[in-house]
């Protein structure tokens, strides 16, 4: 599962409250470093094409359930939590969150929990905290929901802090102290795509002035501490930016200059590899991990942006352009991966954008058509859990946020 948000990242700024002197962000620990283990020692070998299954089943076309009036769907689990975000500018932090189920969802399933600080009107109701308020941003797994905890005065300044909630309870993702150090002693700018494993936190922290400040990957391995350790980035001068980890702490990886795909093994710290691209020298990014496969894109050799896979073999990873077939003209990239299929952005022979899902076994093909709600001509998505896949209908400048029930495995 994985999912992006806001033009294709889920980025944390760091804000700067002036009128107290410090900076505010999320929060991080001191190191123990996971421990390797034989099947997180792929290495990279060279293209494959893709094997089809023999005489697949055609692809079925699934309308998309409509989950609000406006914003993006960001991330489902398995309890078919869906977090959905909302650009509200000129607000304080520039985003508004929720938490719903697909409107499919049968008596069942749980409702999502409601966060400890939702109420800023009434000292009397529940959920009212003095001077917080919480913002879901992002469910990342089947307990954990990323967020702010917005810290504010009668007159501000509004300071949103990332934080992890779960189980009623919610912990920073980086202590304040900590980045108000970064702050000063390395002018600590912002964190930006920030990805959660289930003992590994990674993210893109940005230093120094002007617009283009240097960017360096770094991982922790718990909330609520006080140092992280930088991930290895030889050969680039900016990035890689981490897009998601597995089970087995993986790092998946997109480079920014250069653009090139990787994946952060873990051995004694992390170790950096690089992934094959379809044409020798060419662009790519890994956007999403599962287990032993890793889903995103690389330039053919027209210079396009196609969707692609990394499996494990014999001979280490391949990667494997995702087939097109009916009437899906192209796939620019894979965006979200669970279990054995794959979920991707692709357009159709109308020019319309739609999303797509892939089943990888026995071989690769065509699953499923993901539609626009009636009146939209562009579908998105950003996540996949078992048989739900989350994201948008409209634009990025105007979308609404939606959900495609799959077929039953």
């Amino acid at each position: 599962m994985s999912g992006w948000l806001l033009g294709g990242r889920l980025a944390f700024a760091l804000c700067l409250a002036a009128a107290i002197g410090s900076a505010c962000g999320s929060k991080g620990s001191t190191m123990s470093t996971p421990a390797p283990t034989e099947s997180t020692q792929p290495a990279a070998t060279p293209t494959a094409m893709p094997t089809p299954a023999a005489s697949p089943p055609p692809a079925a076309e699934i309308g998309a359930m409509q989950l609000g009036e406006k914003g993006h769907a960001t991330g489902v689990n398995s309890r078919e939590w869906i977090s959905v975000v909302v650009e509200v500018p000129g607000s304080a932090i520039g985003v508004s969150g929720e938490l719903v189920l697909p409107t499919d969802a049968g008596p069942g399933v749980a409702p999502p929990p409601e966060l400890p600080c939702r109420n800023i009107g009434d000292p009397e109701a529940t959920g009212f905290c003095f001077h917080q308020f919480d913002v879901p941003l992002q469910v990342v797994s089947d307990e954990r929901i990323l967020g702010y905890r917005v810290f504010f005065g009668s007159g501000g300044p509004f300071i949103p802090v990332s934080y992890l909630f779960s189980n009623g309870g919610a912990v920073e993702l980086l202590s304040m102290q900590y980045l108000i150090n970064l702050f000063n002693q390395q002018n600590l700018r912002a964190i930006d795509s920030i990805v959660i494993g289930s003992s590994v936190f990674a993210g893109l922290f940005s230093f120094g002035a002007g617009p283009n400040p240097g960017q360096m990957p770094r991982f922790w391995t718990s909330p609520d501490g006080a140092s992280t350790d930088p991930l290895p980035a030889e050969g680039f001068t900016q990035g890689p930016r981490p897009t998601g980890i597995d089970e087995n702490a993986r790092i998946a990886g997109a480079g920014i200059d250069p653009e090139l795909p990787v994946v952060w093994l873990p051995a004694d710290g992390y170790t950096l590899t690089h992934l094959p691209t379809l044409t020798s020298g060419g662009r790519g990014g890994a956007l999403a991990i599962d287990t032993s496969t890793l889903a995103g894109w690389s330039a053919d050799s027209a210079g396009e942006s196609r969707a692609v896979v990394w499996r494990s073999s014999s001979d280490g990873l391949i990667v494997s352009q995702l087939p097109v077939s009916g009437t899906i003209a192209s796939c620019a990239r894979a965006v979200a991966i669970d279990g054995g299929r794959v979920a991707g952005e692709c357009s159709d022979t109308r020019g319309t954008a739609v999303g797509v899902v892939w089943r990888l076994e026995p071989g690769a093909w065509v699953e499923a058509i993901l539609e626009p709600l009636s009146g939209d001509d562009q579908a998105g998505v950003v996540a996949i859990s078992g048989d739900l896949v989350v994201g948008r209908s409209g634009s990025e400048a105007k979308p609404r946020p939606v959900a495609w029930r799959l077929a039953a495995e």
